[in-house]
């Protein structure tokens, strides 16, 4: 593919997956069930379309690494929102493309314009949502260690992607968060079959839009950039669905966010713009 069109269709995957992980929030609201029930039914949902795109082949050690740190990612994540307000917990669970640049640039991977947009991205988010005073500190390191889980995921995904193709990497990864998320409501007492016939149709959103048109589109992309680099569009889930909520609950942000959304966007694109695709020609 020349790559002038191999950029452009990038472009709109990263669009596609921003918008989509973006989606995320909302359709847990609108699923009207425990927010570790609606990360089991994404994962598990996704299954049988990630199966229809590619054969898995023989699982290995590091897909389900990869799959083990995305289900302790939801799981602690969603277990931080009973202890804290949700914007403190999205604020800190948020910070992982930070964590991944730091990583990469010790590494030499990343170059300082990408640590700098990782810091304006950072700083623009907590502004975004505010800090609170007497705040859980179990709450807190669970979120901390759920952003932890995320780089985890990104960074390992991006090495096994470096030879295995994205529906294969996708199967065994999702397989082993769903088995994750499984312990997690099971040791939470949490049973989500009765939630499955009441908000099946919202499950399956979930899983045909943040689960395989985020999280399978960003798996594709990091074969081509650096983890850093794709996991930054997480820095505009809580903007977008801040818009998404506008539109949908007529839900009116603050005048206030509107500086830090920008600083948000402006971080990112300074990530983004840091890197140039990778020729590097593996599985797709």
């Amino acid at each position: 593919m020349p790559l002038i069109k191999e950029g452009v269709l990038h472009a709109v995957l990263f669009a596609l997956a921003t918008l989509s992980i973006g989606s995320s929030a909302i359709l847990v609201r609108l699923a009207g069930a425990p927010g570790p029930v609606c990360a089991l039914w994404r994962l598990v949902l996704s299954l049988p379309i990630v199966l229809l795109a590619a054969r898995p082949g023989a699982p290995d050690a590091l897909s389900v690494l990869s799959g083990l740190a995305l289900g302790a990612h939801f799981s602690l994540w969603m277990d931080s929102l009973t202890k804290l307000p949700v914007f403190i917990s999205t604020a800190v669970v948020t910070t992982y493309p930070a964590l991944l640049a730091l990583v990469e640039f010790a590494e030499g991977r990343a170059k300082p314009q990408a640590l700098l947009g990782s810091a304006v991205a950072t700083a623009s988010t907590f502004l975004l949502f505010g800090v609170g005073d007497g705040l859980d500190s179990a709450g807190l390191l669970e979120a901390f260690a759920a952003s932890l889980a995320a780089a985890v995921y990104f960074r390992v995904g991006r090495e096994v992607r470096r030879r295995r193709g994205t529906g294969e990497y996708a199967f065994w990864a999702y397989s082993s968060a769903a088995l994750a998320v499984a312990a997690y409501d099971l040791y939470s007492g949490l049973n989500p079959l009765p939630y499955l016939q009441s908000s099946f149709v919202w499950f399956l959103l979930l899983a045909a839009v943040p689960q395989l048109g985020g999280h399978t589109v960003m798996n594709y992309l990091v074969k081509y950039y650096h983890s850093h680099v794709v996991s930054s569009i997480a820095f505009l889930e809580p903007v977008i669905a801040g818009l998404l909520a506008f539109l949908l609950f007529g839900e009116v942000p603050p005048a206030s966010s509107l500086g830090p959304s920008l600083g948000i966007l402006a971080g990112v694109s300074m990530i983004v713009l840091s890197e140039r695709k990778q020729q590097i020609r593996t599985p797709s």
